[in-house]
């Protein structure tokens, strides 16, 4: 795992990924990518992103105080990964999942919780 911290915000890049994406691979999200996170007021995330050929997949959890958020980082060619993000913040375990989301998301929540 990746951590950083940019503009006060600590971000947690897990580097691998729950689903088998043969087409992507690993990528960092860019500065931009960063602020549009930053302009959210979360105080720390855990994603994965993997990217190639003008698409990504990934996904995002977001923590404010001690609230979270998931939302999705895929996208095309049309966007980026951060630009449709929205921060909505519930208890975590008022968060409703799919289980396919589930299995994109619980390496995450399972890092986050650790204590």
């Amino acid at each position: 795992m990746k951590t950083i911290v940019y503009k006060k915000i600590i971000f947690h890049d897990i580097e691998t990924i729950p689903v088998d994406y043969k087409y992507l691979s690993p990528s960092d999200l860019t500065n931009s990518e960063l602020d549009d996170i930053v302009l959210l007021g979360i105080d720390e995330c855990w994603y994965w992103y993997w990217a190639g050929n003008y698409e990504g997949s990934g996904q995002i959890l977001m923590r404010k105080g001690e609230l979270y958020d998931i939302d999705s980082l895929g996208h095309c060619s049309c966007y980026g990964p951060t630009e449709k993000l929205s921060f909505n913040g519930k208890k975590l375990e008022e968060i409703q999942m799919s289980e396919d989301l589930k299995k994109e998301v619980s390496p995450l929540i399972e890092i986050a919780t650790k204590k």
